[in-house]
């Protein structure tokens, strides 16, 4: 049987950008033969519903980023023969070899969640080292960018804007925490 992959966008408002996340995927995908792919919509509230059909979710009202995503995890694999999902909120493009070069890198039973580096659209020879920190007296979370920045650091997290999901580590850790973050076994 041939394998299955889907997308899951998460968005709220902003159509033209939904509009241009989905171009960049369908375009990615349409480079290489990576078996049955679809793509699903989470609208995650959106003031006017800018999407309709089988492969959207509509949540109302929004529910934040963990459980839009989980609703998102949750449908893709409801299909028992999808074996990994790409999640991406709607201000992500993907390159056009994108999927070209994380199928070579990505055995599809091991139980991992792949992140991979983020560039910035108006300049794509450039990472961007956003990441976050973890204020654990009151649990607020923080984004930061430093554009001196020349390698990456270990913040206490990672923004979560492209993931990709095995069935593995999907079924080890069932989605994101209510937080957002993932409980990792024995932490």
């Amino acid at each position: 049987m041939e394998p299955k992959f889907a997308t899951v966008i998460l968005y709220f408002n902003k159509p033209t950008m939904t509009a241009r996340c989905i171009a960049s995927v369908n375009e990615a995908a349409g480079r290489l033969s990576i078996g049955t792919h679809r793509i699903l919509l989470v609208d995650n509230g959106s003031l006017e519903c800018n999407s309709t059909g089988e492969n959207t979710i509509r949540l109302d009202p929004n529910q934040g980023f963990a459980r839009g995503m989980n609703a998102g995890l949750k449908a893709a694999f409801a299909d028992p023969d999808t074996n990994s999902v790409l999640l991406l909120s709607n201000d992500v493009e993907l390159p056009q070899d994108f999927f070209e070069k994380l199928l070579l890198l990505t055995p599809a039973s091991d139980a991992t969640i792949w992140c991979p580096a983020v560039y910035f659209l108006s300049d794509r020879s450039k990472t961007s080292y956003t990441h976050g920190s973890l204020d654990r007296g009151t649990g607020e979370l923080s984004h930061h960018f430093d554009p001196r920045l020349t390698e990456i650091q270990f913040p206490h997290y990672y923004p979560a804007a492209a993931t990709l999901w095995s069935r593995a580590a999907f079924e080890r850790l069932g989605g994101f925490d209510r937080d957002g973050g993932l409980r990792l076994a024995g932490v």
